[in-house]
């Protein structure tokens, strides 16, 4: 009986220590000096010359060890020709000074522990007033660069020089808002959902969409109200991640945070998501008419990870594929989890294509959203995130393709170790790329030129676990084949998200 025990707590220390450990790439701190360039030889990669791409990352890990509780740092490459006739990829890096950030060594702030960031927390014998951690999104909107976060307390940095733009803020009368919010590149419109109007407090029990404008001093955002609907339920804790958008509609997904019970809260999160089953709820917006409705998804409850490329098909529906994550899945980036081999079907649902019915008004408020697994029964994967597509087909309801990162094997990935290919027309994978040792930020889309959908390059920051440290790699976007790989020479933390800007500085948006 001895022996079996001894065995046991062999078992747990080995699956504690044996293991591949991914932690350290998620909550290590980043030297906020880093710059340098590196080599992106390739015949093809010559056409990015002029480009530039940012990323959004988690940099300083001074007031715990939760991943989005990271304070926020942006990282700029420029793509140019050196002397010798190759790319290059310059880069650099700076932390985003909020509150947080300048007085992160008095400890001023307490954080959520669920990805919201500092708030004021008066109690403290230092009463220190913190701006919120934007440390999830980009958003280039009329000319600026903003970072952005489910919270209000967006921030805004110089596209050059990535110097902070202090008091910028968004103006919005809530607490709540979209680090993903929905943009129409062609007309320039972007939409925010949110709690109204509840800016005391993060709950309420109306619903709104705002358009997101530049106020007239061209330094904050502000939000005007087009449509408010009251919800089916009691007041929630309202959250939508990434509303979309389509040529007449915008759609949002309303989830909802719900507080922690304190003697049985033992991971130090404040909030998590609350059961969908019972507020299983979507904002649905007529942008021609301004008209709204609040309607709900037959059969499935979940949480909305990301929309992405949402579109409209020949009756006029609208076609929204979404990430559908469970309750759990904020929970999984604890450092106490991260050290584990995560539990896939714990943390995520199939992904779902919805239908959404064409509405002329109200009236059809009643009618349900129709949802259905997403991939084919024989794709080779199960569950994927951090969707990608080529941003020049946002809105067209002839898209085919889209791009993720995975989990190559559910059984033995410690994380998104394979960044694959999926075509809308078959419902499954047809091209993927993985290496030993590999895991992968999420991979952006980045157009080339040329008639075909797929004619760009896909880039990803992935970090080699074997030789501790972060690569950029480019994959062609037809087959997923490694077009460049090249070292940085040291770890960059996980990070979500990355927009592009193309040489006459117009920049796509996430997603």
């Amino acid at each position: 009986m001895m022996n079996f025990f001894v065995l046991c707590i062999v078992v747990v220390l080995c699956d504690l220590v044996c293991a591949e450990d991914p932690i350290k790439y998620f909550l290590r701190d980043m030297n906020t000096t880093v710059d340098g360039s590196v080599s992106v030889e390739n015949e093809r990669l010559k056409g990015l010359a002029g480009f530039s791409h940012y990323r959004l990352i988690p940099g300083d890990f001074s007031y715990g060890k939760y991943h989005f509780d990271g304070l926020a740092t942006v990282m700029k490459f420029s793509f140019e020709m050196n002397s010798n006739g190759d790319m290059e990829a310059s880069y650099f890096a700076k932390p985003y000074e909020s509150e947080a950030y300048r007085d992160k060594d008095d400890h001023k702030c307490v954080f959520f522990g669920t990805g919201i960031g500092p708030f004021v927390h008066t109690i403290l014998p230092t009463g220190g007033v913190c701006f919120l951690n934007p440390g999830v999104n980009l958003l280039p909107i009329n000319g600026e660069l903003w970072l952005t976060i489910d919270t209000a307390s967006w921030g805004r940095v110089d596209s050059d020089t990535l110097e902070t733009i202090q008091d910028a803020k968004a103006e919005v009368n809530s607490l709540v808002l979209n680090a993903h919010p929905a943009c129409d590149r062609k007309s320039g419109e972007c939409y925010v959902q949110h709690p109204c109007p509840e800016k005391s407090s993060p709950d309420s029990k109306d619903v709104c969409f705002s358009i997101l404008e530049t106020d007239e001093n061209g330094n904050n955002l502000k939000t005007t109200i087009v449509s408010k609907q009251s919800l089916d339920s009691a007041k929630i804790i309202q959250h939508s991640h990434s509303p979309c958008i389509t040529q007449n509609y915008v759609v949002s997904k309303l989830d909802a945070f719900v507080f922690r019970d304190p003697l049985t809260n033992h991971n130090g999160g404040l909030l998590k998501y609350a059961h969908q089953g019972e507020d299983d709820q979507w904002l649905v917006m007529n942008r021609n008419t301004i008209e709204s409705v609040v309607m709900k998804s037959a059969g499935h409850s979940f949480v909305n990870n990301h929309f992405w490329n949402c579109v409209e098909n020949e009756n006029g529906d609208v076609v929204v594929e979404t990430v559908t994550a469970t309750q759990d899945y904020l929970d999984n980036y604890f450092d106490f989890n991260l050290a584990k081999m995560p539990k896939w079907n714990d943390l995520f649902h199939d992904p779902l294509k919805c239908v959404i019915p064409k509405f002329a008004s109200q009236n059809n408020a009643t009618t349900q959203i129709q949802c259905d697994g997403l991939l084919s029964a024989d794709s080779s994967i199960t569950y994927f995130d951090y969707p990608t597509f080529n941003p020049e087909w946002k809105m067209n309801p002839s898209y085919r393709y889209f791009y993720a990162i995975a989990p190559k094997d559910t059984s033995t990935s410690r994380w998104f170790d394979s960044v694959v290919k999926i075509d809308r027309k078959s419902s499954k994978d047809i091209a993927s790329y993985s290496d030993d040792g590999l895991y992968f930020t999420e991979a952006d889309f980045i157009p080339l030129g040329g008639d075909d959908e797929d004619d760009g390059v896909l880039l990803t920051i992935a970090y080699n676990s074997t030789s501790d440290e972060s690569l950029l790699i480019f994959l062609d976007a037809k087959d997923l084949t490694v077009l460049s790989s090249s070292s940085f020479g040291f770890v960059i933390p996980f990070h979500a998200h990355g927009i592009s800007c193309a040489k006459d500085q117009a920049c796509w948006t996430n997603p």
